[in-house]
């Protein structure tokens, strides 16, 4: 006969060991204080100044405006002030009639001052020859008792800058600069005193912008500077885009000058004013 097993006794259970206690769930309310008992004053100032600075920053962006100008050097268009008289018939040219015409530096003349006369070849009765204009006598191109035909270039005068007229001011800009100029715009001219080294900023009206480049050459016969002309036609990668501006004479000191031709200026134009987050989205 088999003798039963005895049942298996279950063991004790071990006696629960103390833990750490949990951390309330984020949403708790016990958790909230945490947060703020753990946020110093300090804190929240720096980040009431953060947010104060982006919200100026972000205003500015918007209110504010930023200028965008193309600058150029120019000279004071002393070519359409010449003037050139000619012969109006054949003959003998005599100069007797003004002694300083030999010395064109120190000839200065009145609008109507006779500047010489051309005995025809016939005989008939001298033809005199008066300025048109006032100014200074810049050239000779003939010598006394030359003869001459119509037509013949006599002498050249360069006619003394008014007030009332305004004065032509020209430039040359790359192409990329031409484009962003626009005909009846208004550009800022800086004109210097060579004398006082006092500065002057007058508005000038751009009148004209070239359609196609112009050669050293051309620009030396307005600018009357062949290092000039090169220097423009460098700095436009050889294809220097011709810009003619008026400028208004209404406003210049009277106790100043007037600029003469030849005269270097500097040109600013501004052609757009862009808000800072246009420009950070990419407008133009």
């Amino acid at each position: 006969m088999s003798t039963p097993t005895p049942a298996a006794t279950p063991s004790p259970t071990p006696p629960a060991q103390p833990g750490k206690p949990k951390a309330p769930p984020a949403t708790s309310p016990e958790s909230l204080d945490t947060i703020i008992v753990t946020t110093k004053p300090h804190g929240w100032w720096a980040l009431w100044a953060i947010a104060a600075a982006v919200t100026i920053a972000l205003i500015w962006s918007v209110v504010a405006t930023i200028p965008l100008q193309t600058s150029a050097i120019g000279v004071v268009n002393g070519y359409q002030l010449k003037q050139i008289v000619t012969a109006p018939v054949a003959g003998v040219f005599e100069a007797s009639t003004i002694k300083d015409i030999r010395n064109p530096e120190s000839a200065e003349v009145s609008t109507g001052a006779l500047l010489g006369q051309i005995t025809p070849y016939n005989g008939g009765v001298p033809v005199e020859l008066v300025s048109p204009v006032d100014g200074q006598i810049s050239a000779v191109y003939i010598s006394e008792g030359q003869g001459v035909e119509p037509g013949t270039e006599i002498v050249q005068i360069t006619e003394l800058p008014d007030r009332s007229k305004g004065m032509a001011i020209t430039a040359w800009v790359p192409e990329s600069t031409a484009y962003a100029l626009d005909p009846g715009a208004t550009a800022d001219v800086t004109l210097t005193d060579v004398a006082t080294s006092k500065a002057i900023v007058l508005p000038a009206s751009i009148v004209a912008i070239g359609t196609v480049p112009s050669s050293v050459q051309s620009m030396t016969a307005v600018s009357g500077s062949e290092t000039l002309a090169q220097e423009w036609s460098d700095a436009a990668g050889g294809m220097p885009y011709r810009v003619d501006l008026a400028l208004s004479l209404a406003d210049w000191p009277a106790d100043q000058p007037l600029p003469t031709p030849g005269a270097i200026v500097t040109l600013v134009n501004t052609y757009a004013e862009l808000h800072p987050i246009q420009l950070l989205f990419g407008g133009v």
